[in-house]
Parts: structure tokens; C-alpha cells; sequence
């Protein structure tokens, strides 16, 4: 007979008694799990060994490694914090632009976790397009998007909402063209590689001239490229840079006349009194014999200013000159009048009253040139010893004055209805932001050297200064 202790109900174990729990829990640790094998299908998807793809003959490359990463080295800088701080309205209106454009309100972040990190843009006949190494989100978006999209002629190409798009390799090129993504698409297409740089952005112009460009973000905002400029090489440091006892507002310093005046005729804008400065240089060229710039071993050529007082703007230059160059001895003409700046004996010959005259001073070592008198009178005996520099070519250009002046001349033209297709409206809602935030980047200093059958070169920015919206000022 069994005893009364057998017949008492037998107490499940403590692993049975945890079963009930588990099956409760089971379904959380499914989607867990699921979702972290999402997250690692997510960030296999978005890893490659290349940056991207561009179209065969595109005239424009920009690609970077960790696109959301460099956004966010950018925003550390001082000139975002800069702007952020004396110019929000600028940079809001490019977030805006972008909102409008796409739907979406990007930040490295959002942007990383849709389109992932490598990003190249690119532009072939005027065409621009974008190609990504997304995720899981835009994978399924464009599956499902797919179900709605036509088929474009050219083989591999979808068209929805106005957009051109297609994958390859993992990567999805997209554009407002097929004709683009076709081409990124091709055979022949060009595969950008890897920078190692994740904190940067490079810009490849394949026009003329070539350039390349990296825009670094970290620790601060700098420039290094190459240009397609046939630039002198020199067997001895200048001397000249920087010498001006004003900041001007562009300063070209370098060996050859020639070919730096070439080089600020492109960078100044075209505006109404530019014309005045090249006629009044014409005539002072056609008094020089044909080889004048032959052996000028230093030249510095600076605008200090544009006049902006009355509706014709007229720029302030000024230029300083060393070595052998018939500049040196040049002889004043019959009709100008001879006069001494600060122990400099020279000469002026007027050309469009005061605004406009030809003015030359100086001795056998150093003559200077300015386009007015008053300019000569306030750097004829103020020029500084200037930075001794081991490149063969300095610029600066203090992006403050530019902006400042620009404000003027942009209002002045749009009241008068000068701009194309820009009314006074317009050009304060679009351009005079973007000015009022260049007015708080400082001064951009170039230094150049001849290589690689062109120029390479450094810029970054200085007199950048940081301040906050309760400082109770500006720098």
C-alpha cells in the first residue's frame, strides 16, 4: 500500500515553473533579435570598398567616405558656429531648400540611417545625380516604390515622381535625367574610390581648368587642391606678401605680372567700372614696351577697395613691383604731373578725375602703381617688410569687405532691376543671407606651389572668431 507521503501532489521543478514566463516573453525576444539582425543586414549593406559610382565624362565629382561624418565635422568648425550665431537666417534657408526639395528634414543622422555613408555627386551635360550605399529603409522603399515606377528606356532605369533611379552593386544612383543614371549604369562608368579621409569632402572639376579640391573639416576648416594653372616656380622667397599696410580686399602676390593679372581678371566679378580700370591699363600698357613684364622677379597686385559712394563703382588698385622689369624705369608721359609720396619722387596723370588716375612712385628696387592718388598717398611710405614666404604664390581675400561691398552693389543693382531675373525682393531674400554670412568668415589665405604641371595649394581661414548670441556683440 503506498504510504500517505506518495500520495501528496507532486510540485513541479523551478525550470518548469519558468516555462509559462518564457513562452510570455518569447515574442519580445523574437522582434529583438529580429531587429538586430536588422541592424547587421543594415550595416552590411551600407559597407563597401569603393565610395560609389559617377557617369564616364562627368564634368564634376564630389564624393565623400562618411558623408554624415563630415556633415557633422563641418558643424564643429568656427565659421558654422559663426554663421550660426550672426547669420541663421542663410543657413536656414538652405535646410529649407532641401526640406522642400526632398519632404524630409535632414540631419547627418537621418540622412546616415537612410542613404548610409558614402555619397558621390555628379554632373555630366549639365545633368546632376546622386549616388548612395543605402540600407534596409531604402531598399524596401524602392521595392515598393518599384511597383509604381516605369520603366525608363535605357536598360536598368525606373522613373517615378519626376526622378530617374536604379542599383548597382548595392548602390542606387539617382537623378532627375535617366540619361544620367543610365551612364552611371554603364560599362564605362567611373568607380571613385576610398579617400581614407572620413572627416572630408573632395571636388573633382574635370573643366578648365582642372581642378581638386578637399575640403577638410577637422580641426578646423581648410582647403588643399591642385589647379590646372601654369604658375612659375621660384628659386627664392617672397617677399611682397602681405606687405600692404591695409588689408586689401584681394591680394595676388607671385613672379609673373602677366600671368597673375590674368588670374585676378578672373577672380574679380564682372561690374559696371571694372571697364574703367582695364581701358585706364590699357593705355598705360600701350606707353610700356612689348616685353614689360619681362624680368619682374615679384609682383603683388591688389584691389584695397571699390568704391561704392555713387552708382558707378570704381575698384582701388594697387600693385608693387621688384626686379629687373622696364616697370622699374619706366618715364612719365608728356601730360603727367610729377609728385613725391612719403620721399618716393614719381607721377600721376589723371584719367577719370580723382577716382581714376595712373600713378607711379617709388626707386630701382621697388616701384609701386595705383589707380588713384590718394591710394598712393596712403601706402607709398607705409609698406611693411611682408611675409617671407617659401611658396611660389600668396592670395588673400578678406571675405568680410568682398560681402560688404557686394550688399551695396547687389542692392543698388536689383533696385534699378540690373539683375537678371532677380527682383529687390528676391535678391534679399536669396543673396543677401548668404552675404551676411560670408561678412563672419574673415580672411581666406592662399599659399601655392608649382607641381604636377600645375599648382598645388593650402587656404584657410583667419581672423575667425567665435562669439555667442549672449555675448552682447561681434568680434
Amino acid at each position: 500500500m503506498p504510504d500517505a507521503e506518495s500520495q501528496k501532489p507532486h510540485k513541479p521543478g523551478a525550470p518548469a515553473a519558468q516555462m509559462p514566463a518564457l513562452r510570455r516573453w518569447a515574442p519580445l525576444i523574437a522582434v529583438l533579435c529580429g531587429l538586430y539582425l536588422l541592424y547587421l543586414l543594415d550595416g552590411a549593406l551600407k559597407d563597401s570598398d569603393i565610395a560609389g559610382f559617377a557617369p564616364n565624362g562627368a564634368t564634376l565629382v564630389v564624393s565623400s567616405d562618411d558623408l554624415g561624418h563630415a556633415w557633422q565635422a563641418l558643424e564643429s568648425t568656427a565659421a558654422h558656429q559663426r554663421m550660426m550665431d550672426e547669420a541663421p537666417q542663410f543657413l536656414f534657408n538652405a535646410i529649407m531648400e532641401g526640406r522642400k526639395a526632398s519632404g524630409i528634414r535632414w540631419t547627418p543622422e537621418r540622412w546616415g540611417r537612410w542613404f548610409g555613408k558614402r555619397f558621390v555627386l555628379g554632373r555630366l551635360d549639365g545633368r546632376p545625380g546622386l549616388c548612395m550605399r543605402p540600407g534596409v529603409l531604402a531598399q524596401a522603399a524602392t521595392s515598393f516604390a518599384r511597383l509604381a515606377a516605369a520603366r525608363a528606356p535605357q536598360e536598368g532605369v525606373y522613373q517615378i515622381a519626376g526622378l530617374a533611379y536604379g542599383w548597382r552593386d548595392g548602390f542606387l544612383i539617382v537623378s532627375p535625367s535617366p540619361d544620367y543614371v543610365g551612364a552611371a549604369l554603364g560599362d564605362d562608368a567611373e568607380t571613385i574610390e576610398l579617400s581614407g579621409q572620413s572627416d572630408s569632402v573632395f571636388i573633382d572639376w574635370r573643366g578648365d581648368p582642372a581642378c581638386r579640391l578637399t575640403v577638410q573639416s577637422a580641426p578646423d576648416l581648410s582647403l588643399d587642391g591642385w589647379v590646372d594653372f601654369d604658375l612659375p616656380e621660384r628659386d627664392a622667397p617672397l617677399t611682397l606678401a602681405g606687405t600692404w599696410p591695409e588689408e586689401p580686399l584681394l591680394e595676388v602676390t607671385g613672379s609673373s605680372a602677366e600671368e597673375l593679372i590674368a588670374l585676378v581678371t578672373e577672380l574679380l566679378p564682372e561690374f559696371p567700372g571694372m571697364e574703367l580700370v582695364y581701358r585706364a591699363f590699357e593705355e598705360l600698357e600701350a606707353e610700356l614696351p612689348g616685353d614689360w613684364a619681362a624680368g619682374t622677379n615679384e609682383f603683388s597686385l591688389a584691389v584695397m577697395s571699390v568704391d561704392t559712394s555713387e552708382f558707378l563703382a570704381v575698384p582701388e588698385i594697387a600693385m608693387a613691383v621688384r626686379g629687373e622689369s622696364d616697370l622699374l624705369r619706366l618715364r612719365p608721359p608728356r601730360d603727367a604731373i610729377r609728385h613725391e609720396w612719403a620721399g618716393r619722387s614719381g607721377w600721376f596723370r589723371p584719367w577719370l578725375g580723382e577716382k581714376m588716375s595712373v600713378c607711379v612712385a617709388g626707386d630701382e628696387d621697388l616701384r609701386l602703381f595705383t589707380s588713384r592718388e590718394r591710394t598712393m598717398a596712403r601706402h607709398a611710405g607705409r609698406l611693411g617688410e611682408g611675409r617671407v614666404t617659401e611658396s611660389d604664390l600668396f592670395v588673400s581675400f578678406d571675405l568680410a569687405h568682398f560681402a560688404s561691398t557686394a550688399k551695396d552693389l547687389v542692392l543698388r543693382a536689383a533696385e534699378h532691376e540690373l539683375l537678371p531675373r532677380l527682383s529687390l525682393e528676391d535678391a534679399e531674400s536669396y543673396i543677401m543671407p548668404a552675404l551676411e554670412a560670408m561678412e563672419h568668415l574673415g580672411t581666406l589665405r592662399l599659399e601655392a606651389e608649382a607641381s604636377d604641371g600645375g599648382m598645388v595649394f593650402h587656404a584657410h581661414l583667419e581672423s575667425l572668431q567665435v562669439t555667442s548670441n549672449t555675448s552682447g556683440g561681434g568680434a
